[in-house]
Parts: structure tokens; C-alpha cells; sequence
């Protein structure tokens, strides 16, 4: 896959990434996400699963593979709609997705959601 040239390119300070367009503002994603740790103390909510190259869905159209749903969901996790689901113990095999369902999911996933106070100008690329 190739991508256009853009006219001027920075270094971007990070050795890993190298040059970016100049436009660019490079920042750490925790200026613009933040990790929610919310646990289900309402209960009631759905229980989601994430499954590898298929993203977050819910429990019961996962069909009998993986993880069994826990008896107690008071301790998922709360996922939202828009919120990105990482599975700490296998994000490299590809278990991560944005969620389209709100609900619970296993207290080892990893939940990201946009800041909510940021924003990025309409002239200002955000890069």
C-alpha cells in the first residue's frame, strides 16, 4: 500500500516513528484517550466477548468457543458504544475492536475511551 508524498516532512522525536508531515502534531495516546476502569455495580448489562478479527460482539453470537461467561458480572468491566476494547493477553493475535455494543465485558480487557475535552481545530490538522 502507498500513500501520496506530502510536500515537507519533520522528524517526529520519536526513533521508532521517524519522519512525519510537518503539519503533524506527534502526542502520546493518553492525550486523547483515557483508560476506563468502570466496574458493573448496576449489573443488568449485557455480557460482550472479543473475538480476533471479528471485534467486540455480544457473548451469545460468539457460539461455544473461548472464555465461559462468568457467573458473577459485577466485576466487568462497563463498555460503551465507541469505546476501544483491547484484550491485554492477546492484542498481538488481533483482539482488540471498537465497540458498537454498550454492556460488560472480562475484568483483563483493556477499555479506551476518547477524551471527551478534546478537540482539534478545523485548520489545526490533528495528524
Amino acid at each position: 500500500m502507498t500513500f501520496p508524498a506530502y510536500p515537507e516532512y519533520k522528524d517526529s522525536g520519536v526513533l521508532w516513528l521517524g519522519q512525519v508531515p510537518a503539519h503533524w502534531r506527534v502526542v502520546p495516546t493518553r492525550a486523547f484517550v483515557e483508560e476506563s476502569d468502570r466496574r458493573n455495580d448496576e449489573g443488568g448489562r449485557e455480557y460482550l466477548s472479543l473475538v480476533a478479527g471479528r471485534g467486540v460482539i455480544p457473548y451469545a453470537d460468539k457460539g461455544d468457543v473461548g472464555n465461559k461467561k462468568p457467573d458473577d458480572l459485577s466485576k466487568c468491566k462497563v463498555v460503551e458504544s465507541g469505546d476501544l476494547v483491547l484484550n491485554s493477553m492477546n492484542y498481538g493475535i488481533g483482539s482488540f475492536g471498537i465497540s458498537q455494543y454498550t454492556g460488560v465485558c472480562s475484568p483483563v480487557y483493556i477499555i479506551l475511551r476518547a477524551r471527551p475535552e478534546v478537540s482539534f481545530p478545523d485548520n489545526s490538522p490533528a495528524g
